[in-house]
Formats: structure tokens, sequence, C-alpha cells
């Protein structure tokens, strides 16, 4: 499969599944628009792929009810497959990930996401780190890339291990011409595993899931290029960090663990294990304070899918 002429690069995206383009469509039931007899063959869009997405994520409620809306996103991470590896452009990050802004991590794939949801340990509480602005004020010369730094090495002693989910960049730039401005965000794993690809910019945030599974502790950089022949003002810019208390060797544990289980080198259980009993029902906004739209799982499904920002092809 290729990226659709549609579609649009993401550094955000979790991942993709099947829709139209190159003439071939989806078929499906219940269109009953323009006369239709309740089937088609011509579905596509991420009104095909998203829907697609969703019966899959259900499939892995179903198996495990327990799993909280970032339990899915890890999952995803994890179990996603590579496609169009030619021309994809992924980019393997500090914890071994592979990431494209064609098709995020890969191709998602209901057996793998339910085989790797029947044994999975659900993760910690996301923690949110916003750094002060750091920075007041910095020219941005014609032609040139200005480099900003910001190191929370210190932190780390302070900290439990950790590892990354999403990072956020907020950025205030004054530029005649912002879409001449590249952003490209290093992590401190290593260069430009964590890019942004945008052409925006002024007063924005940007997110990215490069570096989904890295260490948050270390020099971050921030590169802004402006490739117009006009100057520009950088007034300042600042770091939010989510991320969770999983040390970056345990959750290589899990990444092989995965892997071991959705290529069958080590035979997942017939029966997913059993929810703890303690176990909270996630509601709209994230909390345990009951499920407002079911407890089943596709009660579930909605009650969170909102919280959920994945895009899909």
């Amino acid at each position: 499969g290729v990226m659709p002429p549609y579609a649009e690069e993401c550094a955000c995206m979790h991942g993709v599944t099947v829709s139209s383009g190159g003439g071939r469509w989806i078929v499906t039931t219940d269109w009953r628009q323009l006369g239709g007899t309740g089937c088609t063959s011509s579905h596509g869009g991420t009104s095909a792929a998203a829907p697609l997405a969703a019966g899959m994520i259900a499939l892995m409620l179903s198996a495990r009810p327990c799993l909280s809306w970032r339990d899915v996103q890890h999952i995803l991470v994890l179990t996603a497959e590579k496609v169009d590896k030619q021309i994809g452009h992924y980019t393997r990050n500090g914890a071994g990930l592979f990431h494209s802004h064609k098709h995020g991590f890969g191709m998602l794939t209901a057996w793998r996401m339910v085989q790797a949801a029947k044994t999975w340990k659900s993760v910690p509480p996301a923690e949110y780190t916003k750094s002060e602005s750091l920075l007041e004020f910095s020219k941005l010369p014609p032609n040139q890339t200005v480099y900003l730094y910001y190191d929370n090495s210190a932190s780390a002693s302070d900290s439990s291990p950790a590892i990354l989910e999403h990072v956020k960049v907020y950025v205030n730039i004054q530029h005649p011409a912002r879409g001449q401005l590249i952003i490209s965000l290093y992590s401190p794993s290593g260069p430009t595993l964590c890019s942004l690809p945008a052409t925006t910019g002024l007063s924005w945030t940007f997110a990215t899931i490069r570096c989904w599974g890295e260490t948050p502790y270390g020099e971050w950089k921030l590169a802004v290029n402006n490739t117009s022949n006009q100057p520009g003002l950088i007034q300042n810019w600042r770091l939010t960090l989510v991320t969770t208390s999983i040390s970056p060797k345990d959750y290589a544990k899990r990444i092989r663990r995965v892997r071991d289980i959705v290529t069958g080198k080590v035979a997942a259980p017939l029966q997913a294990q059993s929810c703890p009993k303690s176990a909270p029902l996630f509601t709209a906004d994230g909390s345990s304070e009951g499920a407002p739209f079911g407890a089943t799982p596709v009660g579930k499904l909605v009650g969170w899918l909102h919280r959920l920002p994945l895009i899909f092809n």
C-alpha cells in the first residue's frame, strides 16, 4: 500500500488502515444515499479508514475491556507493520521504533493488536512536564537556520525513569512569510529523530510522537530554518513532554515481548488475561470515574475515542 493523494504527512500519525486510491475502493454495507441498495463497492477516504481502525480497537477491548486509551496507543505503536518501505521514509528512533510521516508506525492489523492485548500490562499514568518560556527574542536572519537548546539532564536524577509518549513544541515567531519556515525538533537520543516537517510559523503548537519510547532527559534542540530572503524574529518557545514511568530498559522488554507474540515466536494465550478487579473504566476525559457511554467494549470505545489522536490514510 502507498499513501493516497488526498492524505497528508504528519508527525503525530499512529498508523494507517486500507482505503481507496489507485482505482481500488472499499466494499461496505448500509449505503442508502443516492438510491443505494444497501451495499457499495466505492467507499473510500478517511471515511473508510477510520471505522476500520475503530473496529480493530473494539476487538481489542472485547478481549481486554480494561485497556485504557493510552494502552491502545502503545499497542498500536508496537504492533503496526511497515508498508511502502521503499518510499515510506521510515526513521528509526532512539527506542528502536520506526516511524513514517506518511504511514505512522505502519499498517494496523486486527490479529496482531488482539494478540498483544491479551497479555498487555497497563501503563502507568501519564505525566506532563512543561518547560518555562525558553527564549526572549532571537533574530532569524534570511536564508539561515537558528538553533535553540533546552537541557533537562539535571531532572533525570530527581525523577523516576520514564519514556516519552507525546512531545509538544510551542513557538512564537514573527515573520512575513511563515510558509517559508521549516521547524525541526531534535531529541536527546540523536539527530533528526523527532523532526516536525512543518511549514507554518507564528504562534503555534506542534506535536510529534516520533520520539515514542525514548528517554525524555538530555539536550533538546529546536531548528528554525528561514528559507526566505526576509528576516524574522523568534520571540519564545517551550516544550511539553508527555511521559510515563517506565524505564527505557523495561520498555525495550515490552517491545521484544510484543514482537515475539505477533511473529509467533512466543504463543499467545487462547484466552486473554483477566482484568484486575481494580481496573478502572475510562471516560471521555481519560478519568476513571465511571463510564457514561456504557461499560461495554463499544461503550468504552465511544467514551474515550475522543481522546485518541489517531490519523489514518
